[in-house]
């Protein structure tokens, strides 16, 4: 027999349980805009790519990133590859040096982002790199300029120009080869 008071408890419990739906399928997050960037966020305010890039096949050979055509252009060599901690990463020397790495992360510019939000980075700057999103970035020891462009929203790759005291050109140089390298990544 129940009592009233657990009927007063059960009664509110099957009306609550009779109110819950159960839906099935795979969720689905809304579609984005095919063109322009993308005004969607990630973690730490990391700008969504809306036109996704593979670059899995740069991360078997990061000196890929620049065509013979491309280090001819910048006079540089070749290329020396080596792993760091975000990734494998290639060294170029010559005329100028330059670093190019493609992150292994799975959080792509989140990550950098991550970063900013703790103080790593003396200089910031986010912008739009032929509709990619980028950041241009100096660490607190100040020896290089990093400009990293976002190939999807798991993944990046980044150029690094060694500064040079007095020269204000450094993050430019940065610039010119991230785009270098993203017409390699776009091209396959």
């Amino acid at each position: 027999m129940i009592t009233r008071r657990a009927a007063g408890i059960l009664v509110p419990l099957a009306l609550l349980a009779a109110c819950t739906t159960e839906r099935t399928g795979t969720p689905t997050s809304p579609p984005t805009s095919p063109s322009g960037p993308s005004t969607d966020t990630l973690d730490f305010g990391t700008p969504s790519v809306t036109e996704p890039l593979d670059g899995t096949a740069f991360l078997a050979d990061p000196c890929s990133g620049l065509t013979p055509e491309q280090q001819a252009e910048f006079g540089v060599g070749g290329g020396t590859e080596r792993t760091v901690e975000n990734g494998p990463k290639c060294d170029y020397s010559g005329a100028e040096a330059v670093s190019v790495l493609f992150s292994d992360k799975d959080t792509g510019l989140s990550y950098l982002y991550g970063l900013q939000e703790s103080g790593t980075w003396a200089t910031w700057e986010p912008f739009e790199l032929d509709g990619y999103p980028a950041v241009t970035y100096v660490k607190n020891a100040g020896k290089t300029c990093d400009v990293a462009v976002g190939l999807s929203d798991e993944s990046y790759f980044s150029v690094a120009v060694p500064l040079v005291p007095g020269d204000d050109l450094d993050c430019a140089r940065a610039r010119d080869w991230a785009a270098r390298v993203l017409e390699t990544v776009r091209a396959g």
